[in-house]
């Protein structure tokens, strides 16, 4: 049985919590070969909701595709003649293509994108195909031309695409800062937000400034906070598949859980909210999580989601004098990490107790090395005066000949 097409993506939602992205075909039935690898390859993986539906999508526009150039791909992987190269050019222009496209948007994905979907169809095609390679004989003569089709299938579908990495990213300089901590203060002049939410919004911020990941704060309860401690902090959980988590997408931390201290200045702000400003949203009893939305369902409070920050940071962008168009949350989270290399410096810290701290805060392994990637600027600062300190010493060493 052929399954018509288009195919698209749902999310389906298990009683354990779990996200799950189901390929529906044209007739609202699950399709058999997408929901069977993403079963089989794709959820074992542990990964996001957000990844998988993004590998699934790809599967779905690759279907599509097959099914306008009326390819019959079961056919094709049966007989393992695969795919032709005007084929694969326009599986690989259409999988280059936005989904959809915003006002201002340009019509293509970019390149990590695209490589990322290619591989994701490369990746399929070769599951379907190696059972049935298994079933060729070895004595077959065409064993060793199919193997080699296949293996080609990589070169020929995702290509050498140029993935380029910007090394160049960087911290807060001191006036964004200063625009950022005063934009979130509540009442602040350039401060963009509704007044209803300035209290809450502050508390986030300042956690983001403390160096939590986008999604940390988003999966916040009660009892993660230890803000009356003489040295009080918040304690990241490793949160996956909450099954009372009601959002679409729901936040998931990609780090070990991890404590992070607080000075006590911003443990009061944030316990403030808490403690005045969160009973104020509505159904705030019912909800565990620590930040709401001002949007409530009938049945209960909703928590913040991904979307309604990431429009924050669009408001600060587009509405705080000296709020750069890069602003984002790596950069608030390098500012932190660039503050803690400017710490250990100031306190004298050996670079093994720097790096065992800056990890432990920030959840990543014990002997990672990516603190470095995040501190470009303090680093970067630290050559500066080392390169204007050795043409001093030159030009003196010159002087004195």
């Amino acid at each position: 049985m052929i399954e018509p097409t288009p195919f698209r993506t749902e999310q389906l939602r298990l009683e354990t919590g779990e996200r799950f992205s189901l390929t529906v075909a044209a007739n609202a039935m699950p399709a058999w070969w997408p929901n069977l690898y993403c079963q089989i390859a794709i959820r074992e993986r542990n990964i996001g909701y957000s990844t998988m539906q993004a590998y699934m999508n790809a599967i779905c526009v690759f279907h599509n595709v097959c099914a306008k150039l009326d390819i019959d791909i079961d056919a094709r992987i049966e007989s393992l003649e695969l795919f032709r190269e005007n084929e694969i050019a326009t599986i690989r222009d259409e999988l280059r293509k936005r989904q959809i496209v915003r006002p201002g948007d340009s019509n293509a994905v970019k390149a990590a994108h695209w490589k990322s979907r290619l591989t994701a169809v490369n990746d399929y095609i070769v599951w379907r195909t190696d059972p049935v390679i298994d079933r060729v004989s070895t004595r077959d003569p065409r064993l060793a031309e199919v193997r080699r089709r296949v293996d080609r299938l990589p070169k020929r579908l995702v290509g050498k695409i140029v993935v380029s990495k910007n090394s160049s990213k960087e911290g807060m300089d001191e006036k964004t800062e200063v625009a950022f901590l005063e934009a979130i203060t509540p009442d602040h002049p350039t401060n963009p937000f509704n007044p209803r939410n300035q209290h809450r919004n502050q508390a986030l911020w300042l956690l983001y400034h403390a160096g939590l990941r986008r999604s940390a704060p988003l999966t916040l309860t009660g009892r993660h906070l230890h803000l009356n401690e003489d040295e009080p902090y918040v304690y990241v959980p490793r949160v996956q598949d909450d099954k009372d988590d009601s959002r679409a997408h729901e936040p998931r931390n990609k780090t070990k859980a991890h404590p992070v201290n607080l000075s006590p200045d911003r443990a009061a702000i944030i316990h403030r909210y808490i403690v005045n400003h969160r009973p104020t949203y509505k159904g705030a009893k019912k909800s565990k999580y620590v930040f709401l939305s001002q949007e409530s369902s009938n049945t209960a409070p909703k928590p913040l989601s991904i979307g309604s920050v990431e429009h924050m940071y669009k408001q600060l962008r587009a509405k705080v004098p000296g709020i750069p168009e890069n602003f984002g949350p790596h950069m608030v989270r390098r500012t932190n990490k660039d503050h803690m290399k400017d710490a250990a410096d100031e306190l004298e810290w050996t670079p093994d107790e720097e790096e065992e701290v800056v990890n432990q805060e920030s959840g990543w392994t014990r002997n990672s090395k990516t603190r470095l990637n995040y501190q470009r600027r303090s680093l970067r600062k630290k050559g500066n005066k080392l390169a204007v300190k050795m043409q001093d010493m030159a030009t003196k060493g010159r002087k004195d000949d």
